[in-house]
């Protein structure tokens, strides 16, 4: 991304313009006549619209020359690039349309009122023994209010924050209103991360730009802990202690939920609390905390108001002091519940006598109807007209403000009839902070709910959600400006919202994906086909919530209907673009149910029909490919695909797409024997991967690891790396990495000779494959590897045989590996000839496709024969290439593995290495074949400066004497360097020595 431009183009409110400025300094209004031909001659400026701010980069490319300019905005920890269009097309109106859509990429606004508690009235009885309670839960990570609905919960909350606020060491409080709609995980806790702000400035703030690429990811739990512990390490670092409070938990049904809170409260910071208000018990592990000492329980009992409590409220309302033979009666009708003393509370008088409020308790008791009926007749009924048609308008809002009021009721009085239902007291509470917002009593909007259903028209509840929605949509809400149009029935109109929030904020920057999936299975199939863009997203949350478990055959159908008729709207009206995104889901698609040839023809059809500004989307293709290519063996191709992927993905700072860009060059370095180049990948994973907890990254980076230490023969670090990506691939149930790893940790066992032990492993491991056939061939291979290298030739050919016989069009990689033992079965037998010429065509394909590690493989088998066969010089010469190649990637195993057929051709090759660091290299390997495999000649040393100059007078004839004269020493020196240079080039005579140079070509 672009430093912020010496110019800047911004509205003139006192101009009533846009005008270009360099460094503060006016230059030229805009649009004007000189703005072209500005654009022509400068390269960059940045775009002030609002509160949105970017900066607009001409980039030139290099196949045609041709200028195009691109906005890059900041957000968080990535940068976003859009394109705008050529200087013709740098309009006002089409930065205006760019801001727009920067703006839809961020996160979508929360509605603040759900951040504002209750505000506490001034009349209310002080709870002083629930006080205390509450202080001694601040000793413990939780605090849980379970109580049914009218219990007092929220109001004991709101009234303890109340008293205690101005104590000096008093935690600070926030506060989380939840409804049903917070069943999404990202939204839950985007609202729940947002809330603690209230502690710190944006703690967490990274936290919750992870939450953004939440859609990147398919195992979302895993990722969520991840966040959360970003979060958490967040929350760890405030300096003063915090409650965060939790009302209403019992609406929030999602197991995931469950389970991050869960995550959540574990790890909670010793300076955090959780307090959670619920009317029922949350599906968390309470006994766990329990026997820890961790939560702190007030219930039904507890929050029932006592004698003195309930005379305290009911005495200022009456006048005269009420008799303990009254109160009694009160506490056994209406057990000390605090929405039955308040509805109670409303009958009663100043001055009435006792036996007139007994008889009131009576006949309020016995002539108990149902709440709702009570809230309706003895509350609602009692109301002037004109606020019992408001009631019922707004009772479908969950928080109300004048305006929006104004729009549902389609009046102008809101204001003061929300002001006079508060100061009637009615079950309307106004809300702490900035802006006049209330909220009804949960008990009193159920029944208003209820009773409007009776009451009202229809059509007039479906008018007062449809103006409610519209309002959401001019406050830039769209997320509530959905729901309310879909409570309206308004299915047109949310669907278009719906194009519109896809439009501006893209699938790869989709966040609540379960509310997307919530709101389109509520659109008809007939509304739902009228937006092609609506049918692919349908298509994508479809396939994400399958994750881990594959989808059913009816589900995979109705994917590909959606799919299907997108892609038939897009062709009708030849957009090629969407087109091209249709197929890059479909080639993402089939690389999540593993139809990895299927993907990479799906992404070379996008590739050609997306335009190079769709840079995300020819990102996630291009890695598609390259990984397509990397399967099917064509790993040149492979390399070149994923490293343009790799320039797009670090151009985007998509931390996830390069990293996943990033695993597959390393198993592309791997195949191409470039195995420091893999090192250097799979550690830049680990590293990012571990510090974002990310499993999905962690696992197979691991493996590369394993891989690599095994090959280098460090088996120790080599089974550290696989067990521990065994593990994580348990998470994730991949049985593709789990059987993976496993295959090397039984080769480590071989190599550690329990033989029978890694044979047991690899039975267990194919038992375990019956219904993955691709997976069960390399498993099979490896058995025949270990039978070839026991010599049980065989078992080792039925073997082959009958796996030979069993597979039909391999992927290349695999076909290669059960040629390649087709190749050592036959050296075994002594077959050259067939061998030969098998191995002459394979090497030929791997050398062609890039596939060095198995061209060095089929090597070893080429450098088998030409020994057997004694062709000295041929073997000579063959296993020096080899050694060439090997030995600056410090490859051990590949000799290792092949027995001591790779042992006897090494140890005839050790005369003939004179390169220093390669008789080093092959001393090596040949002593990691074991204690007999010792080199029976020392490894040729480096000579000094002064060795070389005696070598060089010893090669020019010149006498002991005559060389002592030339470098001024004495004889006795000059006699004492020569032995050492004989002792190091392993010879006895000055003739053997010319002779050995020579050969050496040292002179």
């Amino acid at each position: 991304m672009p430093r912020t431009s010496l110019f800047t183009l911004r509205w003139s409110g006192s101009q009533c313009r846009y005008e270009l400025y360099e460094r503060g300094r006016f230059l030229l209004p805009v649009p004007g006549p000189e703005w072209l031909d500005w654009l022509h001659t400068h390269k960059s400026f940045s775009f002030q619209h609002g509160q949105q701010r970017f900066n607009v980069l001409k980039e030139t490319r290099k196949r045609t020359s041709e200028a195009y300019w691109y906005a890059y905005q900041r957000q968080g920890e990535r940068v976003v690039k859009r394109y705008v269009g050529k200087s013709t097309d740098i309009t006002i109106s089409r930065l205006e349309e760019v801001s727009q859509e920067l703006q839809g990429m961020l996160s979508v606004p929360l509605l603040e009122p759900k951040f504002q508690l209750p505000r506490v009235a001034s009349a209310l009885v002080p709870r002083e023994r629930l006080f205390t309670l509450l202080d001694a839960g601040l000793e413990r990570r939780l605090i849980l209010l379970s109580a049914p609905a009218g219990s007092g919960k929220t109001t004991l909350i709101s009234q303890w924050q109340a008293a205690r606020n101005t104590r000096q060491h008093f935690p600070t409080l926030t506060w989380l209103s939840l409804d049903a709609n917070d069943n999404d995980p990202v939204r839950f806790w985007r609202y729940v991360m947002t809330a603690c702000r209230v502690f710190q400035p944006d703690p967490g703030q990274s936290a919750i730009e992870q939450l953004a690429l939440i859609s990147q990811h398919l195992h979302e739990t895993h990722f969520l802990d991840t966040i959360l512990t970003y979060f958490l390490n967040a929350l760890s670092h405030i300096a003063r202690p915090g409650i965060l409070v939790l009302e209403d938990y019992h609406l929030i049904t999602a197991p995931t939920i469950h389970q991050t809170l869960t995550f959540f409260l574990d790890h909670l910071p010793h300076t955090m609390h959780l307090v959670i208000i619920t009317r029922s018990t949350p599906a968390l592990p309470l006994n766990r905390l329990r026997i820890r000492d961790e939560l702190c329980e007030i219930g039904t009992d507890e929050l029932r108001f006592n004698a003195d409590e309930m005379a305290a409220f009911l005495q200022p309302l009456v006048g005269a002091p009420l008799t303990p033979q009254t109160l009694q009666q009160i506490d056994a009708q209406l057990e000390g519940w605090a929405a039955g003393l308040r509805l109670f509370s409303l009958s009663l008088r100043k001055n009435q006598a006792q036996e007139t409020i007994e008889q009131q308790l009576n006949s309020f008791v016995r002539n108990q109807l149902p709440l709702q009926e009570y809230f309706i007749d003895e509350v609602l009924n009692t109301l002037p007209p004109a606020l019992q048609t408001f009631l019922l308008s707004t009772c479908i809002l969950n928080r109300l403000t004048p305006s929006l009021c104004d729009a549902v009721t389609g009046k102008r009085t809101s204001a003061s009839l929300l002001h006079s239902l508060a100061q009637r007291g009615l079950f309307l509470e106004q809300l702490e902070g900035p802006g006049p917002w209330y909220r009804y009593h949960p008990l009193f909007a159920e029944a208003l709910r209820a009773e409007a259903r009776h009451r009202v028209e229809r059509d007039k509840m479906l008018q007062a959600a449809r103006q409610a929605s519209l309002w959401y949509l001019q406050q830039h809400m769209l997320n509530e400006a959905i729901e309310a149009a879909l409570r309206a029935e308004e299915l047109a109109l949310a669907a278009e919202m719906m194009v519109q929030m896809l439009t501006l904020q893209g699938f790869n920057d989709l966040q609540e994906v379960h509310t997307l999936r919530r709101w389109l299975e509520q659109l008809p199939e007939q509304e739902l086909y009228l937006h092609p863009l609506l049918c692919l997203g349908f298509a994508w949350v479809l396939s994400l919530s399958f994750v881990p478990s594959p989808p059913s055959s009816v589900e995979l159908a109705h994917i590909e209907r959606l799919l299907l008729h997108a892609e038939e709207c897009w062709r009708a009206q030849d957009n090629t673009v969407r087109l091209g995104e249709v197929f890059t889901f479909r080639a993402q698609h089939a690389i999540w149910h593993g139809e990895v040839e299927r993907a990479a023809d799906y992404a070379r059809q996008a590739l050609d029909l997306l335009p190079a500004e769709a840079q995300h989307w020819r990102g996630m293709s291009l890695n598609i490919l390259g990984i397509g290519e990397l399967i099917a063996g064509q790993i040149i191709r492979a390399r070149e695909t994923l490293q343009e992927a790799q320039a797009i993905w670090t151009t985007l700072h998509h931390l996830h797409g390069a990293r996943s860009c990033r695993l597959a060059l390393g198993l592309v370095y791997f195949e191409q024997g470039a195995l420091q180049l893999a090192s250097s990948c799979y550690q830049a994973v680990l590293q990012e991967a571990r510090d974002l907890g990310d499993v999905e990254d962690l696992s197979p980076a691991l493996l590369g690891q394993a891989r690599l230490f095994y090959e280098w023969n460090n088996l120790d670090a080599a089974e550290r790396a696989a067990q521990e990506a065994i593990a994580l691939a348990e998470q994730l149930q991949s049985q593709l990495l789990q059987t993976q790893a496993a295959l090397v940790i039984a080769r480590i066992a071989y190599a550690r000779d329990q033989r029978s032990h890694a044979q047991q492993r690899l039975s267990a491991l194919l038992t375990r494959l019956s219904d993955h056939q691709s997976l069960a061939y390399e498993v099979q291979i490896c058995q025949i590897q270990f039978l070839l290298l026991e010599n049980d030739l065989v078992t080792a050919q039925h073997q082959l045989s009958t796996l030979i016989s069993e597979t039909s069009d391999l992927p290349e990689p695999l076909q290669e590996q059960l040629d390649i033992l087709q190749a050592r079965l036959l050296v075994r037998q002594k077959d050259f000839s067939a061998a030969s010429e098998l191995l002459l065509r394979l090497q030929e394909k791997a050398q062609a496709a890039g596939r060095l590690r198995a061209w060095l493989e089929m090597q070893l088998l080429v450098a088998s024969i030409q020994y057997a066969q004694h062709r000295t010089l041929q073997v000579r010469q063959t296993l020096q290439t080899i050694l060439i190649r090997a030995h600056t990637e410090g490859y051990h195993r590949l000799f290792l593995d092949q027995g001591e057929d790779a042992a006897v051709l090494l140890r005839s090759l050790q005369r003939q290495i004179y390169e220093p660091a390669l008789a080093r290299y092959l001393q090596s390997v040949l002593q990691a074949f074991g204690p007999n495999q010792a080199p029976f000649l020392a490894t040729p040393e480096p000579l000094s400066r002064q060795e070389q100059r005696v070598l060089r007078l010893l090669l020019a004839d010149l006498s002991y004497p005559q060389i002592a004269r030339e470098l001024v020493v004495s004889l006795n020196t000059v006699k004492t360097q020569v032995r050492s240079i004989y002792h190091k080039l392993g010879v006895h005579t000055r003739r053997e020595l010319q002779t050995t140079v020579q050969r050496r070509r040292l002179s």
